[in-house]
């Protein structure tokens, strides 16, 4: 079963979540938290795989968090929870340690998607973001076998979620095209599905590597 810390400021919001949570049998809410400060005491005093962790904890943000229970020995996965925020603290967030970035207006099995996604060892970002936090080259960093124009364009659609044919009709490519630079792109990464590019794309950039 694994042991969830929840850390929200919102008490009706964490009693549900845990009623959730608790009746699927798979999880277990050791603790929760309406703060930094108290959610870092209680990983000092329970066993703890996975935090799922509210962005604004009411007057203040939570992006310390992550660095602060990395810092004291933490080794679980974090899972960000908001109703909505900046592309920068998206980055920062996933740069400090979180594995998963999920809308609290989602339906709960979305949550638990995400959820399962991320201790699977995989990182999970809402599609809102990963578009813009996905795209962009490594800074200052030499990139051995660089993509062309078109197969960056192609990964862009890909990251929005687009099919082979709607990539075709944005890049005035044909289909059977499309198909050739996603092969390109599969090879340039040494995967197999569109899946692990999307985990290629934020792996190379630096993001979710824990």
């Amino acid at each position: 079963m694994t042991r969830i810390l929840l850390l929200d400021d919102h008490v009706q919001f964490r009693e549900g979540l845990t009623s959730l949570l608790t009746a699927t049998r798979e999880f277990e809410v050791v603790a929760d938290a309406s703060s930094v400060e108290e959610g870092l005491r209680a990983l000092a005093l329970h066993p703890v795989d996975l935090v799922l962790l509210d962005y604004d904890l009411g007057g203040s943000l939570s992006l310390d968090f992550p660095a602060r229970a990395i810092a004291a020995g933490f080794e679980g996965r974090l899972v960000l929870l908001t109703a909505g925020l900046p592309d920068s603290h998206a980055v920062l967030g996933l740069r400090s340690g979180i594995t998963g970035i999920i809308f609290k207006q989602q339906p709960f099995a979305s949550l638990l998607e995400a959820i399962r996604h991320v201790l699977a060892g995989k990182v999970w970002i809402d599609q809102k973001y990963l578009k813009a936090l996905s795209v962009q080259e490594p800074p200052q960093k030499a990139q051995p076998n660089p993509l062309t124009d078109r197969e960056r364009s192609v990964l862009e659609y890909i990251l929005e979620g687009l099919t082979n044919k709607e990539i075709a009709g944005k890049v005035g490519a044909s289909e059977a095209g499309v198909k050739s630079t996603l092969q390109q792109l599969f090879e340039k990464a040494g995967v197999r599905s569109r899946s692990q590019l999307v985990h290629w794309t934020l792996s190379r950039n630096g993001l979710g590597q824990r």
